[in-house]
């Protein structure tokens, strides 16, 4: 028996890399995973590997730093599920930049993704 059946889960910053692969250990565990994310084509991707892979999942294109888009991913999870069971923000901006050549906006966008996502994104 997987680990997870039954269980509803919410992974936002899920079309590519930590998220992607968050995605898919939860759903191979048995869990109904929602997915969120800013590109839709990737997350639409995300979505059909799994289906692929025999699991199930709900796919809700958002960027988290922005409250009312959160609020929103969340609601829909209940919605459409009745709960929701567990919620990773592995949602991440990355920037091909050194450090000091990054500018203020590229720092605070990168902070929003984490902070304000994740406090916008809680039940």
């Amino acid at each position: 028996m997987r680990k997870l059946n039954g269980k509803i889960a919410l992974a936002a910053g899920a079309s590519s890399g930590i998220g992607a692969a968050t995605a898919l250990a939860l759903a191979a565990e048995g869990a109904t995973v929602a997915i969120a994310a800013r590109r839709r084509q990737r997350l639409d991707g995300m979505a059909t590997r799994i289906r692929d892979a025999g699991g199930e999942a709900l796919t809700i294109e958002a960027d988290i730093t922005d409250a009312a888009q959160a609020t929103a991913m969340v609601r829909r999870v209940l919605e459409s599920h009745g709960r929701l069971d567990m919620l990773f923000n592995v949602a991440g901006v990355g920037v091909a930049a050194r450090y000091q050549a990054r500018g203020e906006r590229q720092w605070r966008n990168r902070c929003a993704a984490k902070s304000a996502g994740t406090a916008s994104g809680s039940p």
